[in-house]
């Protein structure tokens, strides 16, 4: 994985520390009773026996802007892989395509 993704994807579970507890990317969200003391509101956190509320992801904190950073990361790499692919292999104009087919002849028919 290049380095810059490594880099805003360890900001990103800096920031978000318990994401993963209730946000499993293979099952989002987790239908177990591990999810039974989780609230969505405005943000996301874990209800305490106590009443309390515990914030995992709340938008008024660097967790909102450590996950848009991961994602234009992430966004601007596969940008990137698929410009160089282009690059490495570019197509042929139409023009091109067709004085290549008309070379070759028409397409027969299997009979």
């Amino acid at each position: 994985m290049p380095q810059e993704l490594v880099d805003a994807q360890a900001v990103f579970n800096e920031r978000i520390p318990k994401l993963k507890e209730i946000r499993d990317p293979l099952t989002h969200p987790n239908d177990n009773d591990e999810l039974d003391d989780v609230g969505w509101f405005s943000s996301v956190g874990r209800l305490g026996d106590d009443g309390r509320f515990e914030s995992f992801v709340d938008p008024r904190y660097d967790q909102h802007n450590a996950a848009l950073a991961y994602s234009a990361a992430l966004r601007q790499y596969l940008r990137d892989h698929v410009a160089a692919a282009i690059a490495a292999d570019p197509s042929v104009p139409l023009s091109g395509q067709i004085a290549k087919r008309d070379i070759k002849g028409p397409p027969t028919r299997p009979q």
